[in-house]
């Protein structure tokens, strides 16, 4: 059953079949990192998900206890956003956040996760960020190329949307899944980074920006730039990460990743059902590196 308290994380993730067991190890992190008295509930905004896939998350209570929903999504209601061609990484299922103030419009805030992080600890004290007049919490985007886009926006300040702090009563409140879908079309030529983008344009200056260690980006470590934190903060935010964020075309489950805390994902996969995964990556690195030899 769904917990009612203000104390109870709400989590928000949105996947397909194909990202199951990076959600899965995305969830056990999650909950071997939680503080005892941390509870959740997990919403997930389902792209195409088989029981099969389903009663693999569930399996994941064996860890600590959870409540958790799957929300059919109509693919319909987004038939005319476009992904550009520099993201290929990213599915369409990006763009479902959109609608969260309408499928849960009882929770007042609530976090959305990419299906490519690993939690190190517990997330208590992001969910007890201040949102009052902000729509979102967020870090900001660390990679350098990024500058030149939003700033054909007319932005000076742009949050990577890999993690979110959603003030989903105020997204109510103030219609903001209509005004996403309509700047989704405004920006239709200018998009590059995808909902990403249209977020960034339409909160401008109502983002409440949080330590970069609650989404760490793998640029903190190269082509970094901020107009937001310290070389200090990003330092921290690398030594003591809260948020682990595989951002980018190379992922941990891809044999040519250089993200440094790579081996972080397999840390936790091999806590979930689909460890065996684990074991073919190790294989086909191996198969790779004879070759390259």
């Amino acid at each position: 059953m769904e917990n009612n308290t203000t104390d109870t994380i709400k989590i928000f993730a949105a996947a397909d079949n194909n990202y199951m067991p990076h959600l899965s190890v995305t969830i056990t992190s999650i909950l071997k990192n939680a503080a005892a008295d941390d509870n959740f509930d997990f919403f997930i905004l389902d792209g195409g998900i088989s029981e099969k896939h389903k009663n693999n998350l569930n399996k994941l209570k064996k860890i600590k206890d959870f409540y958790i929903e799957f929300i059919k999504i109509d693919d319909d209601l987004f038939k005319d956003v476009q992904m550009s061609p520099e993201c290929k990484h990213i599915s369409k299922q990006t763009y479902y956040r959109y609608l969260i103030p309408k499928i849960k419009p009882e929770i007042g805030k609530c976090l959305y996760l990419d299906c490519d992080v690993v939690v190190k600890s517990s997330l208590k004290e992001l969910w007890k960020t201040e949102l009052s007049d902000c729509y979102v919490a967020a870090v900001e985007e660390l990679y350098s190329g990024a500058v030149e886009d939003y700033s054909k926006l007319g932005l000076d300040k742009y949050f990577n949307a890999g993690v979110l702090l959603i003030n989903n009563k105020l997204w109510q409140e103030d219609n903001i899944a209509d005004t996403l879908f309509k700047n989704q079309l405004k920006l239709q030529d200018k998009i590059r980074w995808q909902d990403q983008d249209v977020m960034n344009y339409t909160f401008k200056d109502r983002v409440r920006f949080v330590s970069p260690k609650y989404n760490l980006q793998q640029n903190a470590f190269f082509d970094t730039h901020s107009v937001v934190y310290s070389d200090e903060e990003i330092r921290d935010a690398i030594n003591n990460p809260v948020i682990i964020h595989f951002n980018g075309a190379m992922k941990p489950w891809n044999t040519n990743c250089r993200h440094k805390l790579w081996k972080s994902y397999y840390d936790y996969l091999k806590f979930t059902p689909y460890k065996n995964n684990y074991y073919k990556f190790l294989v086909k690195k191996f198969i790779k590196s004879v070759f390259k030899g």
